[in-house]
C-alpha cells in the first residue's frame, strides 16, 4: 500500500504543474537607480513569488550612460577577479519547477562605457540557486560568451538550464549570478533578466486531494 500511495502522489503531483511555462520573474531594469553596489527602484513582473526587490553585487556598480537601466559591475574580471550578484526568490503558496534563467550579457570598459568593437574579451557566467541554509540546489555555467570581438552595446542572450529544480512553497531562496573572464578592461554587466518555470494550477490540488481520498476509500473497502 505504501508503494502504491507514493506512486499515486507522484503522478498527481506531476499533473499539478502546467504544461506551459510561466514567467516567474522578469525585469528590463528601466527606471532603476544605482546606489553603490545596489540597484534599486526595479520594476519586476512576477508569478508565484514575491518581488525580488533591490538586487546587490559584491562590488560597486557603474552609474554611466551606457550602464543606465542595466547592472554593470565596476570590477575588472581580468585583473581583480570574479564578482557576484544576488537576487532573492521568495515563493508563495505553491511550489515551482524551474526551467531556465536568461539575461542579455554586456561588456564594459574600465570607464563604464561599452567596450570597443575591436577588443577581444572573454566572459563566463555561472548561475546557482541556493536555499536559506546555503545549500546549492542547482548550478550551471555558460563559458566563452564573448570569446573574441563583438558588438558589445547590443548584448548577447545567455540561457542557463535549471534542470527542473524544485522550489518549495512559502520558502526563501537566492539566485547567485557570478561573472569571470579574461582580457584587460574586461568589466561585465547584464540586462533583461527572466526566470522561467512552472507554477501549479490551483484547481489541480483539489484533484490531488480527491484522488487520495478515493484511494484511501478503496483500500478501506478492500479490507472489509
Amino acid at each position: 500500500m505504501k508503494r502504491t500511495l507514493i506512486g499515486l502522489v507522484s503522478i498527481v503531483s506531476a499533473l499539478s504543474f502546467n504544461a506551459n511555462a510561466d514567467l516567474i520573474f522578469s525585469t528590463d531594469f528601466q527606471g532603476s537607480t544605482v546606489v553603490d553596489e545596489t540597484l534599486t527602484n526595479i520594476n519586476w513582473t512576477t508569478e508565484g513569488v514575491l518581488s525580488p526587490g533591490d538586487i546587490s553585487a559584491d562590488w560597486p556598480l557603474f552609474s554611466t550612460a551606457d550602464s543606465s537601466n542595466k547592472v554593470g559591475v565596476d570590477r575588472n574580471l581580468h585583473n581583480e577577479g570574479a564578482w557576484s550578484v544576488f537576487i532573492a526568490i521568495n515563493t508563495l503558496n505553491e511550489g515551482i519547477l524551474l526551467d531556465f534563467f536568461s539575461l542579455d550579457a554586456f561588456i564594459f570598459n574600465n570607464a563604464g562605457n561599452y567596450q570597443g568593437a575591436n577588443a577581444s574579451r572573454d566572459l563566463d557566467y555561472s548561475v546557482s540557486i541556493q536555499n536559506a541554509l546555503g545549500d546549492i540546489l542547482v548550478s550551471t555555467t555558460v563559458d566563452n560568451i564573448f570569446n573574441g570581438s563583438g558588438t558589445w552595446e547590443r548584448g548577447k542572450l545567455v540561457i542557463f538550464d535549471l534542470n527542473n529544480t524544485y522550489l518549495g512553497a512559502n520558502s526563501t531562496y537566492e539566485l547567485v549570478l557570478t561573472a569571470s573572464g579574461q582580457g584587460p578592461g574586461n568589466n561585465a554587466g547584464f540586462d533583461n533578466v527572466s526566470l522561467v518555470g512552472r507554477v501549479p494550477a490551483p484547481q489541480t490540488f483539489g484533484l490531488m486531494v480527491i484522488s487520495l481520498a478515493l484511494f484511501g476509500l478503496r483500500e478501506c473497502l478492500k479490507r472489509k
